[in-house]
């Protein structure tokens, strides 16, 4: 399975780098893999994870590590995959925004958008 994970900055919502097709195309030991999903997973808001969301490339994880997932997808593990799809882990997103999230931790498999909301932080007690 071809991947690209993308470097986001908040500033920007387009792609700073892109791998080389030489680079892509060279497998990686899992480890290293790993490694590369965590180092690369971002913050964002539902303004840069709309577009995905209708093009229906926009995939919510919720009770599970999104590094897993992420990693899972990009190996092309199916019976991982299955699993988070079974448990309800992985589900597709709907076009909308969540209530009560103040962002979204983002990991890139292409063609997918991997999402877990973050929570609103609870208001300072007085």
């Amino acid at each position: 399975m071809y991947f690209s994970m993308w470097p986001l900055s908040l500033r920007e919502v387009t792609p700073v780098t892109k791998q080389s097709p030489s680079t892509a195309s060279s497998p990686s030991p899992p480890s290293e893999l790993r490694e590369k999903i965590k180092a690369e997973l971002v913050v964002t808001t539902w303004q840069w994870l709309k577009p995905h969301a209708e093009r229906e490339g926009l995939l919510w994880v919720q009770g599970a590590d999104l590094t897993d997932v992420a990693l899972a997808v990009a190996l092309d593990d199916a019976q991982a995959v299955q699993s988070f799809l079974s448990s309800g882990a992985l589900m597709k997103a709907q076009e909308e925004p969540l209530e009560g999230v103040a962002g979204y931790s983002v990991a890139i498999v292409q063609p997918f958008v991997l999402a877990t909301p973050l929570p609103e932080p609870p208001p300072p007690s007085p």
